[in-house]
């Protein structure tokens, strides 16, 4: 429960619980617009909606991983895992370049909107408030 911890948002918490996606794409949208003309030009409208939902470790530590007797992944640290759309994976994944590989194999290599995410991020992290004088994003 509580707020989305990710490397996307201001301090590396979401301002507030999104409770769908259509929520957490309207916030990206809301963002998107405060950036400059040249940044909207150059970097294309995040759509989050209708991306593959994806378990995502926010805090890449390694001692948040194992492997269990069957040697599958087991995630640890239950209050950095959440449910995000796949962009929000590969921004996490390409934000570090010795994360790049594990990227690559979830098959999340090439995608157009990593520019526009960080961008976006940018913007939220030189915002005052990062509500954006909202308490939902409705």
């Amino acid at each position: 429960g509580g707020s989305t911890r990710h490397n996307f948002f201001k301090e590396f918490k979401a301002p507030f619980v999104f409770p769908d996606v259509v929520t957490l794409d309207r916030h990206v949208k809301t963002v998107y617009g405060l950036l400059s003309v040249t940044a909207r030009r150059k970097d294309s409208l995040v759509r989050v909606c209708g991306e593959s939902l994806m378990v995502t470790q926010s805090d890449m530590d390694g001692s948040n991983f194992g492997v269990d007797e069957h040697r599958r992944t087991v995630l640890m640290d239950f209050s950095e895992i959440g449910l995000l759309p796949e962009i929000f994976i590969a921004y996490m994944l390409f934000s570090d370049s010795k994360h790049g590989p594990i990227a690559a194999s979830f098959g999340l290599s090439g995608n157009s909107n990593l520019a526009s995410m960080a961008a976006i991020a940018h913007c939220l992290g030189m915002v005052a408030d990062p509500k954006l004088g909202t308490s939902t994003c409705a």
